[in-house]
């Protein structure tokens, strides 16, 4: 008959049983649950991230696309959405994207996001411009996000406007603005736990 010779820490028939490890290893076993348990502790400690009451890195998200148009209103709304707000002490993280357009000599256009009709003031706000030199006509894929933990005052629970912008850019002269071009517009709204 033949016999198999078994690899270190394994006994049977088959090889298929662990040998119980030695008591002097319980200590190295006991050594690296601890190490664990304290890396644990430690990935714990930099994910208290989160604010009372929220529990979950995003609390809602809502999404919008629109068609390719060529929407040639050079100021005024360019897309809106109602989002409901699930936690008083969380932030929005908003997002818009397009193809946009500028044209005319020296004009230069914003895009920028209105919370409730108020500019997000906390951390900074939400915006992008585009400037057209000479008297061409300029198209670019554009994204326009950011977050917003403020409007001028805490943005609480509850159903909230959200709207996307254009205006003449201050200081520049007013041209022929662009938003949508060719191209899907998508509009994102999504709650989130605020991070100290």
């Amino acid at each position: 008959s033949y016999l198999c010779k078994c690899q270190p820490g394994y006994t049977g028939d088959s090889c298929q049983h662990d040998t119980p490890a030695p008591l002097d290893d319980f200590k190295t076993l006991q050594d690296e649950v601890s190490v664990l348990l304290g890396r644990l502790q430690q990935q714990e400690n930099k994910t208290k991230y989160m604010e009372p009451g929220c529990n979950t890195r995003s609390l809602g998200y809502k999404y919008q696309s629109r068609p390719p148009i060529d929407d040639v209103r050079n100021a005024g709304v360019i897309a809106n959405m109602t989002f409901t707000k699930k936690q008083p002490d969380s932030v929005l993280r908003l997002s818009y994207s397009a193809n946009i357009r500028t044209a005319g000599a020296g004009t230069a256009a914003r895009w920028f996001f209105l919370i409730d009709g108020q500019e997000c003031s906390a951390p900074s706000k939400i915006d992008i411009s585009m400037y057209q030199s000479d008297g061409g006509s300029t198209h670019v894929p554009a994204v326009l996000q950011g977050i917003c933990e403020s409007n001028g005052s805490p943005i609480g629970h509850g159903d909230h406007i959200i709207t996307v912008n254009l205006e003449t850019l201050q200081g520049w002269a007013g041209g022929n603005f662009a938003s949508g071009w060719q191209s899907t517009s998508i509009l994102e709204v999504q709650e989130m736990c605020p991070q100290y």
